[in-house]
């Protein structure tokens, strides 16, 4: 759900023009950007200059005993920058979850320094 509403709210071609659709980008601004969880995911590698939202997602174990599901959705903001959206799925990940969550932060880091280059 969280990825059609930023899809639905930063997407220039499925943006919903009005009022309702300027309360529901508050809302989910206000969300993800006071997402407490997570913090070594996302939001790790990057400065402070850049506004970070996301939800995070972490799924049971399978019989093997590996998380189903060790993810990040969310969006960069930058000073006079476009919006980046951004998910990451690690799926079954046969590393440790302080590992998985170390990709994650190297994927969007690497993100926003390629978009720059």
């Amino acid at each position: 759900m969280c990825l059609t509403m930023l899809r639905q709210l930063y997407h220039p071609k499925r943006r919903i023009a009005g009022t309702k659709n300027d309360l529901r980008k508050q809302w989910l601004h206000k969300c993800l950007t006071e997402c407490k969880t997570g913090q070594n995911r996302i939001p790790a590698q990057l400065t402070l200059l850049t506004i970070i939202g996301h939800k995070t997602g972490t799924g049971g174990k399978n019989s093997q005993r590996l998380y189903r599901g060790i993810n990040d959705i969310g969006f960069i903001e930058q000073p006079n920058d476009k919006p980046i959206l951004i998910a990451i799925f690690c799926n079954e990940s046969k590393m440790t979850v302080e590992n998985t969550e170390s990709v994650i932060a190297k994927m969007a880091y690497y993100s926003v320094s390629k978009k720059h280059e």
